[in-house]
């Protein structure tokens, strides 16, 4: 070691709290005129000397290593090391330690490190084997760099597959929920999509299927994309070193899942899949905020469908810390999309009361133009059903109006909206129960006949205004 070196080398070891056995033997070595094992061996016992020697050889490797470059991951440090092995001249520890490092790397497909570990191989195998052998070995070597440069640039072309599929969902039209369905469709034909076609890295078909499952979904096509998820979890379960960098991934896969259960009212199914998420996950800070967010709303679109009152009494003490934590107002998008469907959950369990204050509060007196516009409509009309149920009736016509007016600065509103507007100004609260039954039947079976079936199934993503004039007409007055 240089001066500054060894002057690195004893700051460190000098502060070494668990084990400084071996930087006392590098003492012993640094006062000896001419190396001498014997007399090393002599002093510090023979049981346990090689292991204390490399201890030694190791951490000066890593102080050095740390001295020219800190790294915060582990396989960089360790090659580092390795580099600081060949540097002195070192080859067979660092044959060692790369074989070790390279076992790891394969095994959690970190492509780029293993074509730095290939590259350092050559030069080591360079001065350990005769020139016959290294012909043998770099062959080898050769075969091994093209398959992973292969699989590294596999992944590469997925992940700007994914960049594109982005890109097209995100250009919807979130009036009506038009996607470009063409883009999507031929982004399937992808071969690269096709797990069977080529060879493919863990990670790679996690990429493919995770981003086939997404088109799917985004077609609407939710029986291959609920086998997408499926796929992606069993990958998953069997590749546990997946899931620190897909962790987002392992989430939505879940998620998603969770939601085809609920499509197809798989309740209690649906449930165990929340409590197996908050098991795994809850606590991953780097998608901690994400992970909350995606777990209550889940809840609250459980509570809705369910109308299960005491699941809601559980999570409200739960769900009121979440909102206090003011995580959602980071994202406009959650905040609209969850703030609107944990209302709509009060209204499905019969506290209109609360779900008109907590509409007013977060969306209603809180508008954004051009961020979940669907939302903010639905928000108001949900509203002006609210004081409907409650016989403020004198209030009608001014929410209307307020909400005409946000319609008009943002998408206008369509035949549904106008139907309901010109419908609900005119109920007179004195009719007889027979006059009654009919202003609700003719409400409706002007709704059915005169919304086209894609425009009423997108507006009952939000409310079902015909299932709630159809509960209205069951009801007696």
């Amino acid at each position: 070691m240089n001066q500054e070196e060894h002057d690195y080398f004893v700051w460190h070891a000098q502060r070494d709290t668990q084990d400084r056995k071996y930087f006392d033997l590098y003492l012993k070595i640094r006062n000896q005129k001419k190396y001498d094992e014997g007399a090393l061996v002599e002093q510090f016992g023979k049981n346990g000397f090689s292991e204390l020697k490399r201890r030694l050889r190791k951490r000066i490797a890593q102080l050095i290593a740390r001295l020219e470059g800190d790294f915060e991951e582990s396989t960089q440090d360790g090659i580092r090391e390795i580099q600081v092995y060949i540097g002195k001249q070192l080859f067979k520890p660092a044959l060692k330690l790369l074989n070790s490092l390279y076992k790891k790397v394969e095994e959690n497909e970190e492509f780029l490190e293993q074509l730095q570990l290939l590259e350092l191989k050559r030069i080591i195998l360079f001065h350990l084997v005769d020139s016959k052998k290294y012909e043998i070995n770099l062959k080898e070597l050769d075969g091994f760099y093209e398959n992973t440069l292969e699989a590294l640039s596999n992944l590469s072309a997925l992940k700007r597959l994914r960049r594109w599929e982005f890109s097209i969902s995100r250009k919807k039209n979130y009036a009506r929920g038009e996607i470009d369905s063409q883009k999507a469709k031929d982004l399937l034909q992808n071969p690269l999509l096709n797990e069977n076609a080529i060879p493919k890295s863990k990670k790679a078909i996690v990429e493919a299927v995770y981003l086939k499952s997404e088109l799917h979904h985004f077609l609407r096509n939710f029986t291959e994309a609920k086998l997408g998820n499926q796929r992606l979890m069993e990958v998953f379960a069997s590749n546990p070193f997946l899931e620190k960098e897909y962790s987002r991934e392992w989430v939505k896969c879940h998620f998603n899942y969770y939601g085809y259960l609920f499509l197809e009212n798989k309740f209690e199914a649906a449930r165990s899949i929340l409590y197996k998420l908050k098991e795994k996950f809850a606590e991953k800070k780097a998608i901690k905020e994400e992970f909350w967010y995606n777990y209550y709303i889940f809840w609250v679109l459980f509570i809705e469908k369910t109308k299960d009152k005491k699941a809601f009494e559980d999570l409200q003490g739960e769900i009121d810390t979440f909102l206090e934590s003011k995580q959602l107002e980071k994202y406009d998008l959650h905040y609209y999309n969850f703030h609107f469907f944990y209302s709509k959950a009060m209204f499905e369990l019969g506290k209109t009361k609360e779900m008109c204050q907590h509409l007013n509060l977060t969306i209603i007196a809180n508008p954004k133009f051009e961020v979940k516009e669907d939302c903010q409509a639905f928000a108001r009309i949900l509203w002006i059903i609210g004081q409907f149920e409650l016989g403020n009736y004198d209030l009608i016509n001014q929410l209307i109006r307020s909400t005409k007016r946000f319609l008009g600065k943002v998408s206008g509103y369509q035949k549904l909206e106008s139907i309901f507007f010109r419908r609900i100004t005119s109920y007179n609260p004195h009719l007889s129960q027979s006059d009654t039954q009919k202003y609700y039947q003719e409400f409706l079976d002007e709704i059915l006949n005169s919304v086209i079936g894609d425009d009423l199934k997108w507006a009952s993503n939000f409310f079902d205004i015909p299932n709630w004039l159809k509960n209205k007409f069951a009801q007696p007055q």
